[in-house]
């Protein structure tokens, strides 16, 4: 167990040196048809300053005789997203915007830029049409489940009722070429009973999102200037739910202690996602997320119901729901430890089995059994996060499971804890 700890601490420690982060600086910085509004995007939250410190900070390069007169911050991210209100349009000449001196925060540490900060602004049509991709695209986007993120791995310590062992649970998910569409592993291991899934599957997705109130969206798109726009983002990030997601899959699901057990399985369902919304203040946020049905059909491959040879595959037919919520804080400079984030998460899904299928027998330690009706699986996850780069997350967490899952369904009570890396939420 020592050795299982200190090769995770050292992976961890590698991976944290590889993915350094990169500098601040402005992203984008559009000006609206009209040429009298400049919406400006830095790389990372701005620290709690007035926007009457950004205006005294703030020049316009090669526009001479224009003024900054107000700041404002947008109605969207407004501690990523500020707009520039200008005495007079901006010449067709290139313009550039700079700050003299810039305060903001990353890994929950306030930083103050030593140099001007400075960016070529965006001016005429093309800048309030970016303006409306960029907005559009980020409340179309669907957020992954835990089990969906590119990257979410995990080496643990497990408790159940008989020993405490080592265990893993890994889910990777590279996108293709098509965003919509992954490939994907995941994996669900322990070397305990009753602290082992025995679940493995393999296989492609290809995931759609369908956003609510489209009428809204498509305003947004003929949005004549850049303060309707923000209006706009304003109203839809007062609604609660987002929109809903269409996923179909292919997928070779095993047994992966012997792979005695192998399933083909297609699924499809649909899910109804939320946006993310505040809780408590500035900090705090949460979003969930509901499947009110989906549908798992497939064969049995290379098993018979007690576990041996068979050329006879035999039909699988599930049903299954499920929901889950997360909560998550971003770590404030009074934290006593370095942490950068915290989540609580409860993730389940329930299976109904319209045929009988194999079950692990905890006696026999031998898939002699079979068993159908309903079946779930719940996870509730506390993680607390110390490391955070352009694209993943490192830290701890600790998890009780319970309940079981395919293909050998094979009951889960238990603990853990142990390291964890995951992709954040826009990767």
């Amino acid at each position: 167990m020592r050795a299982l700890l200190a090769s995770a601490a050292s992976l961890f420690l590698a991976v944290s040196s590889v993915y350094g982060q990169t500098s601040f600086g402005i992203t984008a910085a559009q000006a609206n048809r009209a040429g009298t509004q400049v919406s400006v995007r830095f790389s990372d939250p701005l620290a709690d300053v007035g926007p009457h410190t950004l205006a005294s900070n703030v020049t316009l390069e090669g526009a001479p005789g224009v003024a900054v007169t107000t700041v404002s911050l947008a109605a969207l991210e407004p501690r990523m997203v500020i707009t520039l209100m200008l005495s007079q349009p901006l010449p067709p000449s290139p313009v550039r915007v700079c700050f003299s001196q810039v305060t903001y925060i990353r890994a929950d540490v306030q930083q103050t830029t030593a140099a001007p900060v400075c960016a070529a602004v965006v001016t005429g049509a093309a800048a309030l049409d970016a303006a409306k991709a960029a907005a559009l695209k980020v409340l179309t986007d669907t957020p992954a489940t835990p089990d969906e993120k590119v990257l979410n791995a995990s080496g643990f310590v497990t408790t159940a009722s008989t020993a405490t062992e080592g265990g893993g649970d890994v889910s990777v998910n590279p996108k293709l070429s098509d965003p919509n569409a992954s490939v994907f592993v995941r994996l669900k291991k322990a070397t305990v009973e009753k602290g082992d899934a025995r679940h493995f599957e393999v296989g492609a997705s290809y995931r759609r999102g369908l956003p609510w109130n489209r009428a809204q969206l498509a305003n947004m798109a003929a949005a004549p200037d850049v303060a309707t726009l923000q209006q706009l983002l304003k109203e839809r990030q007062s609604a609660v739910i987002a929109g809903t997601i269409v996923n179909f899959a292919m997928k070779l699901e095993g047994d992966p202690s012997t792979f005695d057990a192998t399933n083909g399985v297609g699924e499809a369902d649909y899910s109804i996602v939320t946006m993310t919304k505040p809780l408590f203040g500035k900090s705090g946020f949460w979003r969930g997320y509901g499947i009110p049905g989906g549908l798992e059909i497939g064969r049995k491959l290379g098993v018979d119901a007690t576990g041996a040879a068979t050329t006879e595959h035999d039909w699988i037919a599930r049903y299954k729901a499920g929901a889950g919520i997360k909560v998550f804080f971003k770590g404030t400079q009074a934290s006593l430890v370095p942490i950068t984030r915290f989540d609580f998460a409860v993730d389940g899904i329930w299976r109904y089995l319209a045929f009988d299928e194999l079950n692990f027998n905890t006696t026999t330690k031998a898939l002699d059994k079979v068993t159908d009706g309903a079946h779930g699986y719940v996870e509730v996850s506390l993680k607390a996060f110390f490391v955070e780069t352009g694209k993943q997350r490192f830290g701890v967490k600790g998890a009780y499971i319970r309940g079981s899952l395919p293909p050998v369904f094979a009951d889960v009570k238990s603990f853990q804890f142990g390291f964890v890396v995951e992709s954040n939420d826009k990767d």
